[in-house]
């Protein structure tokens, strides 16, 4: 009876050690790492200590009979012979007992571990998150399985600016209706791979979109070979590069259109060139010059805590500049304005700069995103709203660019407001009101839809 009531309270006593012990290893990764590591095989010690192997020493005819047959032998008598049975037997029995003890913690933790979890909430898929540079963007529904894109190398720069280009409908329809102009073009091999992107967009194959991303990122590094690479860059870079080379396609595909009695539309040209004048008048004598730019994008100081509208305001408001006139005035005021107005106006927030000591730097600071804008230009103002926009999480060293867009289902004029965030392959519900909420720290390209 007493020997009964002393195992018993030795095994309660074990118990709470137990407790005690796992109550330490849960609040300590490395701990349980520590005491549940595999162990390393004989070989691995060898090769570590640079010791020969005692599996491999030259035992002649040790392990072979006369017939050529290997006898079983135990190589640990043979080869260590000032170990006796008594002290391998003694070794063995520990390390059984250390065995056992190890398997009765790690079946203890387990099923404390089963606990632990059956009694936390499962997250509702209503509110599943997007990891992006240490931040997470809330979304409304759970994950879909197709418009996403593998990211093949350093590529959420350009994943996101196709999803932007993509989710502007009349751009891809009007380079898709001109097909037989470039279809067997070798110049135009960019615009073919575009397209070739654009057809799997709505497709699960992520293995047919990864070919043609590939296909697509290699037509492009053809004219831009610093893109060759899986080197980080700016999306707003790749975006304009992108843009001017279908521009420069323009004047080749109108001879070739010539040729067949054709014309050619150049999409870039009719969807996001626009044109800015810059009105510069002397400060002394009042004489008034001014000079035409052809712009796709429109860059702007980032101001904090301040809206879309009051840093498009601050860009066209008329500034000082030195300037040296032939009346010998030094003085002079700079106006910029919109002589013309893009149906797509792409909007580039300056969120990186120099220091005064030239190093570089980015700012979080939040913005006021708008989802409609009424421009300026001087044929007429413009009503535009939000379509997309680009945001980059991270520093200067290093960081991760997603995008966000209309619905690709949703029409024009639709209420339901359903947006998609798109973070490479992975794609999430998310809302418009949702997006200008939580990419005010993040934002970094606006892309504006013209609507009259």
């Amino acid at each position: 009876m007493e020997d009964e009531d002393s195992r018993e309270q030795k095994k309660q006593l074990n118990f709470c050690k137990a407790e005690e012990i796992l109550a330490a290893i849960t609040s300590s990764p490395k701990m349980f790492k520590l005491l549940f590591h595999r162990k390393k095989s004989h070989k691995q010690n060898v090769a570590e200590k640079e010791i020969p192997s005692t599996s491999h020493q030259s035992i002649p005819d040790a392990s072979v009979t006369e017939n050529g047959q290997k006898k079983k032998r135990k190589w640990r008598h043979l080869c260590c012979s000032s170990q006796t049975d008594s002290d391998a037997e003694a070794e063995s029995n520990t390390v059984k007992t250390q065995k056992k003890c190890r398997w009765f913690l790690f079946k203890f933790w387990k099923k404390l571990h089963k606990q632990n979890v059956a009694e936390k909430e499962i997250p509702s898929t209503s509110h599943q998150s997007v990891a992006c540079g240490g931040k997470k963007i809330e979304s409304q529904t759970g994950t879909i399985d197709c418009f996403g894109f593998p990211n093949i190398g350093n590529t959420c720069y350009m994943n996101s600016c196709l999803q932007s280009l993509l989710n502007i409908e009349e751009f891809i329809r009007d380079i898709r209706r001109q097909e037989v102009l470039w279809s067997t073009d070798p110049e135009a091999q960019l615009l073919r791979r575009l397209i070739d992107v654009r057809d799997c967009h709505e497709s699960t194959d992520y293995g047919l979109k990864d070919h043609h991303l590939r296909a697509f990122k290699k037509a492009f590094s053809n004219q831009a070979p610093e893109y060759t690479g899986s080197a980080q860059k700016d999306a707003h870079e790749f975006l304009t590069l992108f843009l001017d080379e279908v521009k420069r396609l323009a004047p080749h595909l109108e001879r070739n259109a010539a040729l067949l009695g054709q014309s050619y539309a150049c999409p870039v040209e009719d969807h996001h060139i626009f044109k800015m004048e810059n009105m510069r008048t002397c400060k002394s004598c009042g004489h008034q010059s001014s000079q035409q730019e052809d712009f796709t994008s429109l860059s702007l100081d980032l101001v904090p805590e301040r809206s879309i509208i009051n840093m498009l305001e601050t860009y066209l408001k008329e500034q000082e500049i030195e300037f040296r006139c032939d009346c010998g005035g030094t003085a002079s005021e700079l106006k910029s304005s919109f002589d013309t107005l893009p149906r797509v106006l792409i909007l580039h927030l300056k969120r990186f700069g120099f220091t005064q000591t030239y190093k570089i730097q980015k700012v979080d600071d939040p913005v006021r995103l708008q989802r409609d804008l009424v421009v300026p230009s001087n044929q007429g103002g413009g009503c535009y709203s939000l379509v997309s926009v680009i945001s980059h999480y991270g520093g200067t060293e290093s960081g991760h660019y997603i995008c966000s867009s209309v619905h690709p289902e949703e029409s024009q004029h639709s209420t339901s407001d359903r947006w998609l965030t798109y973070n490479d392959a992975q794609v999430l519900h998310t809302s418009g009101s949702a997006v200008c909420e939580e990419q005010q720290h993040s934002a970094y390209m606006l892309f504006y839809k013209r609507n009259f």
